[in-house]
């Protein structure tokens, strides 16, 4: 990646780099809740990839995810 952006200096581009590997390299989400990617995950038409019906907000979680609802 190009040093010198001006938004941010370059230990934030190379952290930003290195969240972005998993995206760029693989055709699937890196994070199993989308909300949790760095990107959003689009189609080349600009739709959502991911069905939002498809999302169950009932569903249990694990102890440690309940602490930050």
């Amino acid at each position: 990646m190009a040093q010198g952006s001006d938004k941010h200096g370059p230990k934030l581009d190379d952290e930003i780099e290195r969240e972005m590997q998993g995206v760029l390299k693989g055709d699937k989400p890196t994070r199993v809740q989308e909300e949790q990617e760095p990107e959003p995950t689009v189609t080349d038409e600009g739709e959502a990839a991911t069905d939002p019906a498809a999302i169950d907000d009932d569903a249990e979680l694990p102890e440690d995810e309940r602490r930050g609802r």
